[in-house]
């Protein structure tokens, strides 16, 4: 088989492997720093738009339309990587340099950027092809809404390309994505991907399970569903105290510098314990007792504890040392919850204390907080209705995520938000139409949530298992249809910037 053949096998095992194709979304991020440089564009239209780059089953794609493709996983996948690495996302997918001389962050280590872009580009648009024709053959067409949708697309793309200085839409739009790609083009896939969306969705609502089945699925699989909490800390045998010694004796040092942390009675102890052992430059990192705590569902625990973790017979404050590569983890189980509670829609009104010069909350500035929260909250009991909140939380909360709207955040689950609102909507009793005034803090703000308990959902737990058995039935059927989709590379692809 040639690299060639290889190459194409590669994706397509990997498109049939797709657990699911979000559909429903065209990438709107400005390719930080990956505007292809004109020099690299192909010069004549023809080569990328009349040309064949991949044919997935009876569909061709011209190189233009693959390079849309390409190009939208690099730019989503450095705005996804930007948005948890901040500035060294630049390091991990540095988009200055060609992408076939940079190793993935995905995979086993030896495939490129390039590579991985490509494979990508190959699954999304199968996927695309496969969904986009089952709709065709469903008798689906756009709805107003999606047209509306595509039209609100179309606009931004326009935004985006007058307020960075392109001049126009096209110029746009063939320097982020290829030569030869255009407005028309987009349109075209637009209106392909929002149908496709379309069959998508009928297709996952299609399925139907009993309450026995949802509860049967959950209690199988409660190792997999249910969220624990605990408290870790990692002792590294390349730890700042450890230098001096040999590697037998890190080993060692390690170990017994993990028992002395698991020897915590408390979650706030264990914490301070952490504290004691960091360097002096780490310290302030475990100022809160919340800093060594994750909460996770357990399927997303470490496979290097989580036997110890999901063992039925855990207690709370229960600790251990566990040993691995590179050094010892101390563990403090907290809890675990099942999730058979319901999801609670809230409002609030986040009105906080400003922080002083050193980034401290003085008492006078959380008692000035929690004035202007009693006088708004005074201000909704003149009109204690829903609709009067949403509006008071639109005038004065500073809670960015929310204010727009009216302090609205739905289907809420145990532990999503800081302790104090949390033990609010979730204390025993509460019910629709309650309200206070509770405290919250997280580190990066100190101040007043002014509350409203808006509705209660669906149960959590059976929310979590439907949804999973959804997505198992949906794959099922995807992957059986995906089989009838075989790709196939064009001479087109030559003309596609992979780097």
């Amino acid at each position: 088989m040639s690299s060639k053949e290889k190459k194409m096998a590669a994706a397509a095992e990997e498109a049939k492997k797709n657990r699911k194709f979000y559909t429903a979304c065209i990438v709107f991020i400005v390719c930080l720093a990956i505007v292809v440089a004109a020099a690299a564009l192909i010069n004549s239209n023809i080569s990328t738009t009349k040309t064949t780059a991949i044919s997935i089953g009876e569909t061709e794609y011209s190189p233009a339309e693959f390079g849309y493709f390409y190009r939208s996983a690099v730019s989503s996948t450095y705005a996804s990587i930007y948005e948890s690495y901040g500035e060294m996302a630049a390091y991990l997918l540095d988009t200055t340099r060609p992408l076939s001389e940079q190793v993935s962050l995905f995979g086993d280590g030896t495939q490129t950027w390039s590579e991985y872009f490509y494979n990508q580009a190959v699954i999304n648009l199968t996927n695309l092809t496969m969904l986009y024709d089952q709709a065709v053959k469903a008798g689906m067409t756009l709805s107003d809404d999606d047209k509306a949708a595509i039209e609100a697309d179309i606009a931004y793309y326009e935004q985006v390309a007058a307020s960075n200085n392109y001049g126009d839409l096209e110029a746009f739009l063939a320097l982020n994505f290829g030569k030869g790609f255009d407005s028309k083009l987009l349109r075209e896939l637009a209106e392909k991907q929002y149908l496709a969306a379309q069959y998508a969705t009928q297709l996952e609502e299609s399925f139907e399970y009993t309450a026995e089945e949802i509860e049967e699925h959950y209690t199988t699989n409660a190792d997999k569903f249910d969220f624990v909490k605990f408290h870790y800390y990692l002792v590294g045998t390349a730890g700042e105290a450890f230098t001096s010694l040999s590697d037998e004796e890190k080993v060692a040092a390690a170990h017994e510098a993990a028992e002395e942390i698991a020897l915590a009675k408390n979650s706030e102890e264990f914490t301070k314990l952490v504290r004691d052992f960091v360097p002096g430059t780490s310290k302030s990192l475990y100022e809160r007792t919340e800093s060594t705590m994750t909460i996770t569902q357990g399927q997303s625990v470490s496979e290097v504890y989580r036997d110890w973790i999901l063992d039925e017979n855990r207690t709370e404050g229960e600790t251990t040392v566990i040993d691995t590569e590179g050094g010892s983890y101390a563990l403090m189980f907290v809890s675990r919850n099942d999730n058979h509670y319901q999801l609670v829609d809230v409002r609030h009104i986040l009105i906080p204390a400003l922080a002083d010069e050193n980034d401290q909350f003085t008492e006078e500035a959380l008692a000035s907080a929690k004035a202007e929260a009693e006088r708004i909250y005074a201000l909704w009991q003149e009109n204690p209705t829903e609709d009067n909140f949403a509006a008071l939380a639109a005038e004065y909360s500073q809670d960015e995520g929310s204010m727009a709207n009216g302090g609205l955040y739905r289907e809420v689950y145990q532990d999503y938000m800081v302790e104090e609102f949390n033990n609010f909507l979730f204390h025993e009793g509460k019910k629709p139409g309650d309200t206070g005034i509770v405290y919250g803090s997280n580190g990066s703000y100190a101040g007043y949530h002014i509350m409203y308990f808006s509705a209660l959902g669906d149960m959590f737990s059976d929310r979590i298992s439907e949804s999973d058995m959804r997505a198992a039935d949906y794959n099922e059927v995807i992957n059986g249809l995906v089989e009838n989709y075989p790709v196939a590379e064009g001479s087109g692809m030559k003309h596609v910037n992979l780097d």
